[in-house]
């Protein structure tokens, strides 16, 4: 019974005006990841084997998809990482990737894409040999050097992934140390590119030089937006170019290859600027505010505020980046980046008592306020546009004595439909098993999965569709209810049939532009109303069973 306490808790009576749904995170140094209601009862939890290593995220299906913590690599800064797993609602492991070895690693923070894949921040060693043919001043390194990287897995549909598209940091370098190395030029004539003596600092036996701690994608641009703690900035890269492209200075929708489109947060760091224009300091977690929410299309930053001259508190800072209709972004001749300030910002009502110097995240809520999470302690707060403080949860779930966290999300909480027709007939282990779907409900976004719990261990089953919610009682023999009637479909096509295992449950991400009906397959239309239900041999009792049923109205 994972999910019968999936009932989100809105507090309506008490006035407050919380976004309703669940945040979904996972404690620095837990191997399980939670949903938790507004009340901070566990709803749900994904269970793993090792700790993440940072991000985790739930797709708008309902599964989890998860960095792990396989190893840090030697010389490396912290962020562990070293691979990733996508694992469905029921906790089945469906994909992993490693990327981890001597010369490579990803870490900290992952982006999921519409289309499946992933992209992944990953470090590369050049050692400080191959820094300073890069034109690195040699005092400004040890024996490491290890740059950030971008790479996109696609799922190869055999239980891995398969690396599709590569930016490296290393291909858009300047430097004004040494006229014999490449690339040189003065930094404020070559914004688009990084200073790799920026900042004037000894990376040290770490060799993490630009700290890379945060990845957003944006279907809409096709760019990528990253997070360099180090060098206190936010950069947006083209990602509609080939890995060639992106390589180099040329090609792309934007024409420009991997160079880097817009910059924010420290104008020093491209020669532009003074400490008097720095505007982050040692941020997390940077992101496009999603379509359909307050200030879409902005971007949002976890500013950690590490080094702040007004004092040491965070913030979410809302950026309203200068972008122009050929999808760029404006830059006047030897000016920085705009806007020279956040259009809005906004932390505790006692931002003293607010500050991790690590770690952390924000997000805005459809409803306009902002989710914060002090990641160093553990603490989520939600607050509106007036700064005003309307939920907290103090994370008290983690292992290891740490009630660390990187971010969290709030979801809708996955679950949608109404159940009807229960409970259903007890099978041979004396349960009843029920269906859920989780996702969304709009036909658009075609992210539904079905899910039965309770299912008696080790049977085949699939799920059904119908028109119509009749009830037919011993359907065909079975020992349970049909709860299903009209134009009744099969998923049963061998990629459909589900098989128990040993943790009773199944489930099938649904494709609604191919959906069974007994004309053929077919599309689900916005207005349409669908029951779903689960067929399920049950062999000790030698007969068969159904599960409950749900009904879906698409939007």
């Amino acid at each position: 019974m994972i999910l019968r306490s999936l009932i989100f808790c809105l507090i309506a009576s008490a006035g407050f005006s919380q976004q309703p749904g669940v945040t979904v995170m996972q404690p620095s140094q837990s191997t399980t990841a939670y949903a938790i209601d507004l009340a901070g009862n566990v709803v749900h939890s994904w269970p793993g084997t090792v700790v993440p290593g940072f991000a985790t995220y739930m797709a708008p299906n309902g599964d989890l998809v998860r960095s792990l913590a396989l190893a840090n690599p030697p010389g490396a800064g912290g962020g562990f990482g070293g691979g990733i797993e996508r694992v469905s609602w029921d906790g089945q492991v469906l994909w992993s990737f490693q990327y981890t070895s001597s010369t490579v690693h990803s870490h900290h923070d992952i982006a999921l894409m519409p289309n499946g894949n992933v992209l992944m921040i990953a470090w590369e060693s050049i050692g400080s040999t191959g820094a300073i043919a890069l034109g690195r001043n040699p005092s400004l390194v040890n024996t490491a050097f290890w740059a950030d990287h971008v790479i996109e897995i696609e799922p190869d549909g055999n239980g891995g992934a398969a690396i599709v598209w590569e930016w490296h940091l290393l291909d858009h370098l300047v430097q004004q140390f040494d006229a014999s190395k490449p690339n040189f030029d003065l930094p404020s004539n070559k914004p688009e590119r990084v200073d790799i003596n920026f900042p004037a600092s000894n990376v040290g036996n770490s060799g993490d030089w630009t700290h890379c701690n945060g990845i957003d994608y944006n279907a809409e641009l096709d760019q990528i937006v990253l997070s360099s703690r180090s060098l206190n900035e936010i950069w947006i890269i083209d990602h509609s170019t080939t890995t060639l492209e992106a390589s180099g200075s040329t090609g792309g929708l934007r024409g420009r290859g991997g160079d880097l489109l817009y910059r924010w947060g420290n104008a020093r760091a491209y020669g532009r600027g003074t400490a008097a224009d720095q505007t982050l300091f040692g941020q997390h977690d940077c992101q496009w505010i999603a379509e359909g929410r307050p200030g879409a299309g902005n971007l949002l930053v976890f500013n950690n505020g590490t080094g702040r001259p007004t004092g040491s508190f965070s913030s979410a800072d809302e950026i309203a980046a200068p972008l122009n209709g050929a999808g760029t972004y404006d830059l006047a001749a030897g000016q920085a980046f705009g806007p020279a300030a956040a259009l809005w910002s906004g932390t505790h009502p006692n931002p003293l008592s607010f500050f991790s110097v690590t770690t952390s995240g924000c997000e805005r809520q459809p409803n306009g306020n902002t989710l914060m999470v002090k990641g160093n302690s553990g603490l989520f707060i939600e607050i509106d546009m007036a700064g005003t403080m309307v939920w907290s949860w103090q994370n008290n779930l983690s292992t290891g004595n740490s009630q660390r966290l990187f971010k969290g999300r709030r979801h809708a909480g996955g679950r949608t439909g109404v159940s009807y027709c229960g409970p259903a007939n007890p099978s041979s282990h004396g349960l009843s098993t029920s269906i859920l779907a989780m996702g969304s409900d709009v036909v658009s976004e075609n992210a539904l999965t079905l899910l039965a719990e309770d299912l008696p261990l080790g049977e085949f089953g699939f799920f059904l569709n119908g028109t119509g919610n009749g009830v037919t009682p011993l359907a065909g023999g079975s020992s349970g209810d049909l709860c299903l009637s009209t134009s009744l479909g099969r998923y049963s096509r061998a990629s459909e049939i589900f098989f128990s295992g040993d943790l009773g449950a199944a489930s099938l991400q649904l494709d609604l532009d191919d959906t069974p009906t007994p004309l053929g397959r077919t599309s689900v239309l916005a207005g349409q109303t669908l029951y779903f239900q689960a067929w399920f041999r049950d062999t000790p009792a030698s007969t068969s069973n159904f599960s409950n049923a749900v009904a879906v109205v698409f939007q």
